[in-house]
Order: structure tokens, then C-alpha cells, then sequence
């Protein structure tokens, strides 16, 4: 039962669901702020997401280290179904504000 292609579902799944829910993110910045002030968002946003990232390798690796297979495997699962609740709400992005 410990195969390496059992890791590698849940590891698809949540880096498939980075990329979506990337996606949508932008998306919906890009619809919803105004032009003159896009470059300060996306400085805001570029920082931290370099923050973010450096702090979620380490806590990433301490949950799957000392929790177990199953809270990692959890993560991935509720981020897939993130990822469904945002193809079906991806219609309220086109909202007229």
C-alpha cells in the first residue's frame, strides 16, 4: 500500500488546483479594480504571494511530517473541492458592479 503513485494523487490534485485557482484570482482582479490603480494591487499581491510561499513550504512539510498521510491527503481534497465551488460561482465575476 505505500506506493509512490498514492502520494502523487493528492499532490496532482492541489497543484492542479493552484493553477485554477490562480486563474480565477486574476481574473476576477482584473474585472474588479480600476486601471490606475492595477500596479499597486499586483505589487501588493506579487509580495505576498513570496511571502505566503516561503511560509507555507514549512508548514506544508511539518503537517505531512508529523501529521500523517491523511491530513495531506485531506488538503488535497477540500482543495478540489474548492476548485469545483469555483467553476460553479465563476459566473458571479462577470457582475456588474
Amino acid at each position: 500500500m505505500h506506493s509512490i503513485f498514492i502520494i502523487m494523487i493528492p499532490v496532482a490534485t492541489a497543484g492542479l488546483s493552484m493553477g485554477i485557482g490562480s486563474v480565477a484570482a486574476q481574473t476576477a482582479i482584473l474585472k474588479a479594480v480600476p486601471e490606475n490603480i492595477m500596479a499597486r494591487i499586483q505589487g501588493s499581491m506579487n509580495a505576498f504571494g513570496i511571502a505566503a510561499s516561503s511560509v507555507s513550504s514549512v508548514i506544508g512539510g511539518a503537517i505531512f511530517q508529523f501529521a500523517s498521510m491523511y491530513s495531506f491527503n485531506a488538503v488535497g481534497c477540500s482543495m478540489a473541492f474548492v476548485d469545483i465551488l469555483i467553476f460553479i460561482f465563476k459566473d458571479f465575476s462577470e457582475m456588474e458592479y
